[in-house]
């Protein structure tokens, strides 16, 4: 099973970056959490990933906590949300917004050669 390679970039500081490797069956709380890890953010605050297109142009949300759309119907939260049932571009871009911090996360790479007893993320 192939793995997906993100690259997180922060809103202020575009010359900093993190790499992520974790596997398409994993699910976005997963990857929230290994994102809260390696920033050292305390994941006390509610976060979200939001899907976009190539122009960064928002679309569908995937909140931590229980959230409802405009319309009233529940949003699908991380924890129930598998990568790659969102996954559709191979360059997916999308938003991790968490309190008031906002990151460019774009899918950067899909790994064919892993590592079968590394543990991912």
């Amino acid at each position: 099973m192939p793995a997906y390679k993100f690259r997180l970039k922060f809103e202020e500081y575009d010359e900093v970056s993190r790499d992520y490797e974790i596997k398409p069956a994993q699910n976005f709380y997963d990857l929230h959490q290994i994102i809260q890890q390696s920033i050292k953010f305390d994941g006390s605050k509610p976060a979200s990933f939001i899907l976009s297109n190539d122009q960064w142009i928002r679309g569908r949300e995937i909140p931590s906590a229980p959230k409802n759309n405009k319309d009233g119907t529940a949003m699908i939260v991380m924890q129930d949300a598998v990568l790659n049932k969102f996954i559709a571009d191979p360059h997916q871009k999308m938003y991790y917004i968490f309190d008031t911090w906002v990151f460019y996360l774009e899918l950067i790479k899909i790994v064919m050669d892993v590592d079968k007893n590394a543990t991912y993320p």
